[in-house]
């Protein structure tokens, strides 16, 4: 695919205590399939062991990410306690790799080693 603008979103304000399943969940329920995303990378804090609040989404095409930043955005996680109401926005880096820290999986890693949800 051509690489004719960002591809890589940063999903803001998502519950704490979700992991990169639950991020993908999210994708997916919102009409995204997994061979369009390139890889999700959900930041955790060391010390508390939640995740920081937000995740990087990288997703195959310009046009992918632009569909995700209106799809994604104003929604709510379901399933969660939480009020949270989410914001995308394009990343403030763009990487055609996943970061390298631990955490960093492509889709097919996570569906693959979760299994189907």
């Amino acid at each position: 695919d051509i690489e004719d603008g960002p591809m890589t979103i940063t999903l803001l304000n998502i519950p704490n205590k979700l992991t990169e399943k639950h991020v993908l969940d999210f994708v997916f329920g919102h009409g995204f399939r997994e061979e369009e995303v390139v890889y999700v990378f959900v930041p955790v804090d060391p010390r508390s062991a939640v995740n920081r609040g937000y995740a990087f989404i990288r997703l195959r095409t310009h046009k992918l990410a632009l569909q995700a930043l209106e799809q994604l955005n104003g929604n709510r996680f379901a399933n969660t306690n939480s009020s949270k109401v989410t914001a995308v926005e394009f990343a403030k880096v763009q990487s055609s790799n996943p970061p390298p820290q631990v955490g960093a999986r492509s889709a097919k890693a996570v569906v693959t080693r979760r299994g189907r949800w």
